[in-house]
């Protein structure tokens, strides 16, 4: 099986999320070492599916995830889809100081949804979460478990278009909870949302999802319907258990090899040769530009520039707050926002 074995069965307006060419490099800052977490990752997903992307630790699953969710960007290629995206991890944010209820306003509110929506929905989402009695305490009283419950109950009722949920149903011990997780998911599909689950358990992937995307080592192994791929995957795990020590070792000593060894020029070289022959309007130039672009330096500083004005106006909202409110809590502040 190969990354695009599901092409011919997706119709061109219902792909509702396309990536191409999709590479991630990370820096070791102890020895300066690169890392490729991703070493060109392409697919499309329609409109009502559920995705499992399933691989074994370090095969780059998080990092696909973060980037499907906006939380970082590829090092090349493109990732385009209508709509809102959002993400459960069990690193999920939150203000610690504020309430779940605060949480929640606030959450929803950055996602768009109006104060009269928010209102409309919370006492679902408290519902939802099972965690009524709890509801008007700081979060920072809340179990990991609560923080889960919590993080998946905002995230299903804030209406978005792709929902990315990062290895966080597998780590939820309530047995209820996680089924209605489960009937909510469906839900959603029913909606033609997209989730896209992680897990390097193909038994919780099994059930839920319609297609699996196989990672290895920062690329894909396999992309097909999930009957297919976990098949493909216990067979494949099987094989390396049976192993003997000093093949295990063989094994991943190459893996580490290959990922050491990627080469971006080479896989523009390839790509590059491969999309010649197979279109014929195709643009070299564009084509480029999702590999190299044209003014790298002048994109950093502006990135960075963007981050320092943004760190500069919350010292300055910040520094008001203190000096000219030192008599009420933040949290108080942000209830007061949303009580209007």
């Amino acid at each position: 099986m190969n990354e695009s074995s599901l092409d011919v069965i997706f119709l061109a307006n219902e792909i509702k999320v396309s990536a191409s060419y999709l590479t991630k490099e990370f820096e070791q800052p102890d020895d300066n070492a690169h890392i490729w977490a991703l070493r060109g990752v392409s697919f499309d997903v329609s409109a009502g599916n559920v995705v499992g992307i399933l691989g074994a630790k370090g095969a780059g699953k998080s990092t696909l995830a973060k980037i499907i969710s906006g939380v970082i960007t590829p090092t090349t290629g493109n990732i385009s889809f209508g709509g809102k995206s959002a993400m459960v991890s069990m690193n999920n944010s939150f203000n610690k100081k504020l309430t779940g209820r605060e949480n929640i306003k606030f959450k929803c509110f950055l996602a768009g949804l109006s104060n009269k929506k928010i209102k409309e929905l919370i006492n679902e989402i408290i519902e939802f979460s099972d965690l009524s009695e709890f509801i008007d305490l700081p979060v920072k009283s809340y179990s990991t478990e609560m923080k889960l419950k919590l993080a998946f109950s905002i995230a299903f009722y804030q209406n978005l278009d792709v929902l990315i949920i990062d290895e966080a149903l597998s780590f939820s011990k309530d047995d209820l909870f996680k089924q209605r997780c489960v009937d909510r998911i469906a839900e959603l599909k029913k909606q033609r949302k997209i989730i896209f689950i992680i897990s390097d358990s193909p038994h919780l992937l099994k059930d839920l999802c319609d297609q699996i995307m196989w990672l290895t080592n920062g690329k894909i192994t396999a992309f097909n319907w999930s009957k297919e791929v976990i098949e493909a995957y216990n067979a494949f795990t099987k094989q390396q258990k049976n192993l003997a020590k000093k093949e295990r070792l063989e094994y991943k000593n190459k893996l580490n090899e290959e990922k050491a060894s990627f080469n971006i020029n080479h896989y523009y070289e390839e790509m590059l040769a491969l999309e010649e022959s197979s279109f014929k309007d195709f643009d070299p130039t564009v084509f480029k530009q999702m590999f190299f672009p044209s003014q790298p330096a002048a994109i950093g500083k502006l990135a960075l520039s963007s981050k320092l004005m943004l760190a500069l106006i919350l010292i300055a909202f910040m520094t008001i707050v203190i000096h000219y409110v030192p008599t009420r809590p933040l949290a108080e502040i942000i209830s007061e926002l949303f009580s209007h």
